[in-house]
């Protein structure tokens, strides 16, 4: 038979759960405030894509093409805005899948007045999967870009930019693309990053990504990016410019099914988004 434990023993056995307790909590304190905030969460000025039209109805594809403007693909053929649930009043359908390579998905450029000389900014946005969704051989996101607003950019660099993407088993990660990647960030880091997290089906996953732009021909950039509000992603040495000719301008949305030769075997589906809502520095 095992001994009782004396009154000393129990205080002893308390006060030492008890320090465990305190110590394991403490410990999770601290790994929880080291955890960067969201970017949405710092930013004091944002601005949200407006998908109604001033009566409050969701905008046509067509109107829809005119608010977005020229360089589109697929807006009036491949969106649907239409209303949501209480949550997201307005959302955005993209459809994927279909018999060509080309005609899945849609893309287009958002670039709110005022955002043309950023060095920094923050993408937010919540994408919805249906049940069944097909994640294939992955797909494309929205993200950042950025362009040379100098006349004669020294280096050539013509501009950046960032796709969120999913791969075939779902996994989430962010895709860099530099004009002259050998020019300005050769081994800075690498053009696609993964995340420890997964693109779920049936659920609102939200996504923020924050770009900070690099000091001139330094590797001080940043790209960090939040799955459920939690950081996922973080870069902290990237050379995304040579010179401080290039700016964020705003937010690219390329939305649709990697393409490759197997394309038109994906069956037709949609992904649904809310309204986009960028800040900027």
């Amino acid at each position: 038979m095992l001994p009782k434990f004396n009154f000393q023993n129990q205080v002893n056995a308390v006060g030492g759960l008890a320090f465990l307790i305190v110590a394991g909590y403490v410990g999770w304190d601290l790994t929880k405030s080291r955890e960067t905030p969201t970017c949405g969460s710092r930013s004091q000025v944002a601005t949200m894509m407006s998908l109604q039209k001033p009566n409050g109805q969701p905008m046509s594809p067509a109107e829809f093409q005119a608010r977005v403007g020229f360089g589109e693909r697929g807006v009036v053929e491949k969106t649907l805005i239409r209303r949501g649930d209480g949550a997201q009043p307005l959302v955005l359908d993209v459809a994927l899948g279909g018999p060509h390579a080309q005609d899945s998905g849609a893309n287009f450029f958002w670039s709110p007045s005022g955002a043309g000389k950023a060095t920094s900014a923050c993408l937010a946005y919540s994408v919805l999967l249906p049940d069944d969704f097909d994640y294939a051989t992955g797909g494309t996101l929205p993200g950042l870009y950025g362009e040379s607003v100098a006349p004669a950019n020294a280096n050539g660099q013509s501009g950046l930019s960032t796709r969120a993407f999913w791969t075939e088993a779902g996994q989430i990660g962010v895709q860099v693309n530099l004009s002259d990647v050998a020019g300005v960030s050769a081994g800075s880091q690498p053009l696609t990053s993964l995340s420890s997290a997964s693109l779920r089906r049936g659920n609102w996953i939200p996504i923020e990504q924050e770009v900070i732009l690099n000091s001139p021909n330094a590797k001080d950039g940043v790209l960090r990016i939040w799955i459920d509000g939690r950081l996922k992603l973080e870069e902290t040495s990237i050379a995304w410019r040579g010179t401080g000719g290039v700016h964020l301008m705003g937010a690219m949305i390329d939305v649709g099914y990697t393409s490759d030769a197997n394309s038109g075997d994906k069956k037709q589906t949609r992904l649904t988004l809310s309204p986009l809502r960028l800040s900027w520095q």
